[in-house]
């Protein structure tokens, strides 16, 4: 598996390429959206969980060649890429705010036990997570984080 500084200068040079699919490529897309799925699970009427999970779920596998997502998110991240000035291990602070946003929380009633499994397995991959990086350009910083386990990108979404 790659390290992480081959990880992060491919998405430079893929951004810097304007390849947006190639970058989208290597984000694991899972691991970026969880956490934001299990978090809003509370606020969904329990009888109708499983299939916002389900969407949520199938949506996120899907997702690497989504052109909307492409748009929305892989185009700003690639011009924060190429515009960095640096890009540097996150501080203790930023990184649990950034692992915080990834975070999954146990899964609520009212879901699959397939669900419930996917959840819990990317619960598990998200708490290994340790590898929280800074891209720093004129406006300031904005987290990534790469997987230890499959040495892909994990964004961080914020809404």
């Amino acid at each position: 598996m790659p390290d992480s500084a081959d990880v992060l200068r491919a998405a430079v040079d893929a951004a810097r390429a304007g390849d947006l699919y190639r970058l989208s490529a290597m984000v694991d897309w899972p691991l970026s959206g969880a956490g934001q799925i299990g978090q809003s699970l509370p606020g969904v009427l329990e009888q109708d969980r499983a299939e916002v999970t389900a969407s949520g779920l199938a949506e996120l596998d899907s997702v690497a060649a989504d052109p909307s997502v492409i748009e929305e998110i892989v185009r700003p991240l690639a011009g924060r890429l190429v515009a960095a000035r640096e890009i540097r291990p996150a501080d203790a602070r930023a990184s649990a705010a950034a692992l915080a946003i990834l975070r999954v929380p146990a899964p609520p009633p009212g879901l699959t036990d397939e669900q419930r499994e996917r959840l819990t397995e990317l619960s598990v991959r998200v708490d290994a997570l340790r590898e929280v990086y800074e891209i720093v350009d004129d406006r300031g910083e904005v987290p990534v984080v790469v997987a230890t386990d499959s040495g892909m990108l994990v964004i961080v979404l914020e809404d």
